[in-house]
């Protein structure tokens, strides 16, 4: 099982900082196997997502060693500058029959750095 949740593209002329948390319970994942990522594309036509390109960003996601329930700040994600482009962010879930981690996302912000 694969879910996305896309935001509506943001246009990236400038050095932009992206925020957001992240929740966890119930945690079914083994190892070191995140059930989320973080991607952006900026070639995203809002229909195929296999024909984009999906590039992974680096955020702090609540993990399995955090508390259910409790959200976790992703920190400052820089997001590549492309200048006139504009790109749309995706947080990508992965389960399976074995593995079904609840996750939760809030307070999605594009922002212009400071």
């Amino acid at each position: 099982m694969v879910t996305w949740l896309i935001t509506r593209p943001v246009t990236i002329s400038s050095q932009k900082i992206l925020t957001f948390q992240t929740a966890k319970a119930y945690w079914a994942h083994t190892g070191t196997n995140m059930p989320v990522e973080v991607l952006i594309s900026t070639n995203y036509d809002g229909n195929n997502i296999a024909a984009a390109t999906w590039t992974q960003l680096t955020a702090v996601l609540a993990n399995q060693g955090d508390p259910d329930h409790t959200f976790i700040n992703s920190g400052n994600v820089n997001l590549p500058v492309e200048a006139g482009k504009s790109a749309v962010i995706a947080f990508r879930y992965t389960g399976s029959n074995t593995e079904s981690t609840s996750y939760r996302i809030d307070n999605i912000t594009v922002s212009a750095a400071k």
